[in-house]
């Protein structure tokens, strides 16, 4: 999983975890070896395995020639970031896609300080 966002019509890379599942409350609580109570709420918590993560970066910009290049899977197709006329990222290019397609996570984890 790869944490990013659009700010101002550039797209920032924040984070990467290797995610272990997808896990009810209980079962995230217990995984994390910590009482359900000290949880946020949520419906499912995606969950990494130990030494798979990369603390959050602030300010990691994405160059515009990454991004793009970026695909995402949509259906049974890829599709790629929307951009404004003026070369600026969509503020919500983001909402409509969730899942990067085969290669491109790597572009975005390069970028990243381990």
């Amino acid at each position: 999983m790869i944490v990013v966002t659009v700010m101002k019509g550039i797209l920032y890379v924040g984070g990467y975890i290797e995610v272990h599942g997808v896990l009810n409350r209980r079962d995230a609580a217990k995984f994390l070896g910590m009482p359900d109570s000290e949880l946020w709420q949520a419906e499912e918590y995606a969950v990494a395995d130990r030494g798979t993560t990369v603390s959050f970066q602030e300010n990691c910009a994405v160059p515009s020639a990454i991004a793009q290049k970026l695909e995402f899977t949509k259906g049974k197709g890829f599709v790629n970031l929307r951009f404004e006329a003026h070369g600026k990222l969509d503020r919500q290019t983001l909402r409509g896609v969730r899942k990067l397609a085969p290669g491109s996570e790597l572009a975005l984890v390069s970028l990243l300080k381990f």
